[in-house]
Order: structure tokens, then sequence, then C-alpha cells
């Protein structure tokens, strides 16, 4: 038998028990996602619509064009809002803060540099008041994160290219 003295060293590890990543909840205002997994839904979901737009605008001439491209616009408007307000709302629990800072995005000047810092901004690695991390990112994840800076590199060229346009005429 064991000698039960209360002036033993304690038998217990003191290491935190590890934590299991949470499942991946995406039209859900709660749990966390990482930065990688939500630039990859953000492409997912932002770039469909835009292909989507482009070829009906193509596709359509005069009245039926402004028609149609009004329905679909509204239509792919609520849809997109359905899916990014509660990626966006997780991204923020994952950095530890508060969903309802999504609303900043709506403040103009914020509104262009917010998101860059929901990007830029860390993640915390251990569980945090708004549930354990993130599951690990798959290379479907990785892949589609890569295009979102490909579509934002993209989009800057056009913006610096369009903008000495203007300047020419």
């Amino acid at each position: 038998m064991q000698d039960l003295s209360p002036y033993a060293a304690p038998q217990s590890s003191l290491e935190p028990a590890p934590v299991a990543p949470a499942q991946l909840k995406v039209l859900s205002l709660k749990g966390r996602i990482g930065r990688l997994r939500y630039m990859a839904w953000m492409t997912a979901t932002v770039l469909p619509p835009v292909l989507i737009g482009m070829l009906g605008t193509f596709a359509m001439k005069g009245i039926a064009q402004s028609l149609a491209s009004s329905v679909l616009v509204i239509v792919v408007s609520i849809a997109v809002l359905v899916v990014t307000v509660p990626l966006n709302v997780q991204r923020l629990h994952d950095i530890g803060w508060s969903g309802w800072l999504f609303l900043l995005t709506f403040v103009p000047g914020v509104n262009s540099v917010f998101p860059f810092i929901m990007i830029c901004a860390p993640g915390k690695k251990d569980s945090n008041r708004y549930g354990p991390p993130p599951p690990p990112n798959s290379l479907a994840v990785k892949v589609l994160a890569t295009l979102w800076f490909i579509v934002m590199a993209l989009v800057l060229l056009a913006a610096i290219t369009g903008r000495f346009n203007l300047l020419k005429s």
C-alpha cells in the first residue's frame, strides 16, 4: 500500500489537457474559423456570383437585361450575406473579439481596412470563450485561399491600370 502523506508530491500532470478541434458550422454565429479557411470560404462565396453576373450581363440585351440583372443582384446579394455574415462573426471569434464588431464593416473608412485586419490578425491557438480551436486546414482550403490571393492581386492590378488609364485621358 502506498503512503498517502499530505506532503507527497502531486501525482497528476500539470499540463493542460489537449483540446480537440471544433467542427465547422458554416451558417452558425457560434464557433471559430481560421484565416485560411475564412479566405477560402470568401473565395467560394463571392467568386461564383461575380462570374454569374458577368455571364448574365453578356448574355442579355436591353430591358430584359436590366430587369433580370436587378433581380439577380438582389437574390445573389441576399445569398452572399446569409453565408458571409456568420463566417465574419466566426472569424472575429477566432481572434477573440465579439462578433458584433462585424458591424464596423458598414462604417465608411473603417470598411476598407477592417477586412484586412480580420485576415491578418492571428487566431488564438487554444480554446477561448467562443469555443475550441478550428479544425486543421485541408488541401482544398489551402488551394482556395491561394486563389483568393490571386484574385485580390488581379483586382489590385486592374484598379491600378484603370487608374492610370483615367489619368491619360
